[in-house]
């Protein structure tokens, strides 16, 4: 382990790295979003989504 001195932080990013993805991946339960047909999650919903309404003007 000599010749190797970020070994351990290495490991310790990709298991982090793993956990944040995992995090990510999980479903917000809370919010209540009805998901079109061909989406598997309700973050790919949304960012596909499309506003129709035009824009504000102030």
């Amino acid at each position: 382990m000599q010749n190797r001195p970020f070994f351990w932080v290495s490991i310790l990013a990709m298991v982090a790295l793993i956990f944040i993805g995992w995090w990510m991946d999980q479903e917000i339960k809370a919010a209540v979003v009805a998901i079109p047909d061909g989406f598997k999650s309700s973050i790919m919903a949304l960012e596909f989504a499309q506003d129709t309404a035009g824009p504000i003007h102030i």
